[in-house]
């Protein structure tokens, strides 16, 4: 949680000043400049709303749209600084943010297990009741 609203507020800090990192416009342009910076606020709290509302039936849809946000996101800061032409001097960057992507990918994966196990549940009470 705490990394997700370090993300929002990477976002909204770059939103306000107009100025992403240089790595992300140099590599990806000033259009998906925006976008990432977009993707940086509201993949987040899309994730944070579905924790938030975990027994509502779309909640646990929103963590795992929010968090493949977030993990995109991430790869994509990682593709940008290292294609940027100081990437030699940004590696821990590059590293970080290769880290938190894999952790995205753990946080889809559980939220793609906790859905089929979920459904399987729902199913097998449909048939009980059908009985």
């Amino acid at each position: 949680m705490v990394v997700f609203l370090g993300y929002m507020a990477a976002g909204m800090d770059a939103a306000v000043k107009g100025a992403p990192p240089g790595a992300v416009s140099q590599a990806m342009g000033n259009w998906f400049a925006v976008v990432w910076i977009v993707m940086l606020i509201i993949f987040p709290a899309v994730s944070l709303l579905g924790l938030a509302a975990q027994r509502w039936v779309g909640g646990p849809w929103m963590q795992l749209s929010g968090n493949l946000g977030v993990g995109a996101a991430s790869a994509a800061y990682v593709v940008a600084v290292l294609q940027a032409t100081w990437a030699d001097r940004a590696s821990f960057a590059a590293w970080v943010t290769a880290s938190l992507t894999v952790c995205a990918v753990g946080l889809v994966y559980g939220d793609v297990r906790w859905i089929v196990a979920v459904t399987r549940r729902m199913r097998e009470m449909d048939r009980c009741e059908g009985e």
